[in-house]
């Protein structure tokens, strides 16, 4: 007769051995385990925001929760470069402030701290007919836009509404000018005129 886990108490009725139990509830307790492992979670709004900043880019960003579109700011600085990508994503411009010694001791800011701003979707800036030329390294200029919120994790401090060399060419680029839904985020002074 084969051994098995299963034996007759003295009354007939089957019953598993002590062994068999622990099999059974270690089978149970992973079987629970699993399950619980398998059901999904439900997604924060950080992790939804996590979402969009790194796969959707658009050029309205008037529902954007990266930057504070309500804290509008101007500063001066020196461009650095221009960072395009090829064909999807947004644009980035590196600066260092014109003037740091104004916000180091407020900001932490050190003289030639190198930062990193937002301009607008590459399909926007391609519209616009900008490229890295246009841009040239050591070029003075005046950004106006909107600073990161604690939501922003691109490494972007600012939003760039326009952009206005103070150089000799005194051209100015404005990113949110075609987007009604943008222009109560604008501040007065800086539509183009």
């Amino acid at each position: 007769m084969a051994r098995t886990h299963l034996a007759p108490d003295a009354i007939g009725n089957v019953v598993l051995r002590p062994i068999a139990k622990r099999i059974l509830l270690l089978l149970l307790t992973i079987l629970s385990m699993s399950q619980s492992v398998a059901q999904p979670k439900a997604v924060s709004p950080d992790d939804l925001s996590r979402i969009r900043q790194l796969s959707e880019f658009s050029n309205d960003w008037s529902e954007t929760d990266a930057f504070d579109l309500e804290h509008y700011v101007t500063l001066q600085v020196t461009i650095e470069s221009l960072q395009v990508p090829g064909h999807a994503g947004n644009v980035y411009l590196w600066f260092t402030l014109k003037n740091p010694r104004k916000l180091m001791d407020q900001e932490g800011v050190e003289p030639g701290q190198l930062f990193k701003a937002t301009l607008q979707s590459v399909k926007m800036v391609q519209s616009l007919g900008i490229d890295e030329w246009d841009f040239p390294r050591g070029a003075d200029a005046i950004i106006r836009g909107w600073t990161a919120t604690d939501r922003n994790i691109t490494g972007s401090i600012l939003l760039i509404d326009d952009i206005t060399f103070t150089g000799g060419s005194r051209k100015t680029y404005s990113l949110h000018e075609n987007n009604p839904r943008m222009d109560s985020k604008r501040v007065d002074g800086a539509k183009p005129g």
